[in-house]
């Protein structure tokens, strides 16, 4: 694994772009790999990472990827017009097979540098009539459990508080990692990275909403 030679930056690694991806209006994600295909340093759920933009730019954004998955980084980048110019630099700038200095996953600690947070675009209150609706049912093929979720809390949520275990990192519909099989009840998706096939049997808790009273997770 390739690390600066600078002791100044011992904590960062040298990485290559691997793969740029278009997941929505403004949005791509950014995969980061070892050239030479070494495992990463591990990671947990929540992590963030320092990206190293051209022209001293240093900003950090949240890993999105299953902390699972030793081989990549990966993060979701939305252009903001109105930013500082991090967002915009890595949307214009940084190309497949570019190589970039990364520093080592961390959680939310206050430095020096910019914290650039990664949400989801906006959608438009007609599109969120599910997440307005109020509370809804997930039950619990399994079991039978049946948990409440309101409607300011996501399915994530409520399945932690009940309990339930599932995996989750970017909490925005954007990498899969709580992607779960529902067996019947209908989704608001809200996602930005399911296939419509996909939709017809999976959903993300983090993000998906249901339409009728009772949604049945297949956990």
């Amino acid at each position: 694994m390739v690390s600066s030679d600078n002791p100044a930056d011992a904590r960062t690694l040298e990485l290559m772009v691997r793969q740029i991806r278009f997941e929505g209006r403004g949005i791509n994600s950014y995969e980061f790999v070892d050239p030479s295909g070494e495992l990463l340093p591990a990671f947990t759920a929540g992590a963030h990472i320092d990206v190293h933009v051209k022209d001293g730019f240093v900003r950090q954004y949240s890993l999105c990827n299953s902390p699972n998955e030793r081989h990549r980084y990966v993060i979701a980048v939305l252009r903001d017009e109105a930013g500082r110019g991090g967002s915009k630099a890595l949307h214009e700038r940084l190309h497949v097979q570019d190589k970039v200095r990364i520093g080592h996953p961390e959680h939310w600690t206050s430095g020096t540098v910019h914290f650039e947070h990664f949400k989801a675009p906006e959608r438009a209150a007609s599109d969120n009539v599910a997440a307005a609706a109020g509370e809804f049912i997930v039950k619990i093929a399994s079991t039978g459990q049946q948990i409440p979720v309101s409607g300011d809390r996501s399915i994530a949520d409520a399945l932690e508080d009940a309990g339930v275990a599932i995996e989750t990192s970017c909490r925005a519909g954007l990498c899969g990692t709580c992607k779960v099989r529902y067996l019947s009840g209908e989704v608001e998706h809200n996602d930005c990275i399911l296939g419509d096939d996909e939709k017809q049997e999976y959903l993300t808790t983090c993000v998906s909403r249901a339409l009728n009273r009772e949604l049945v997770l297949d956990l």
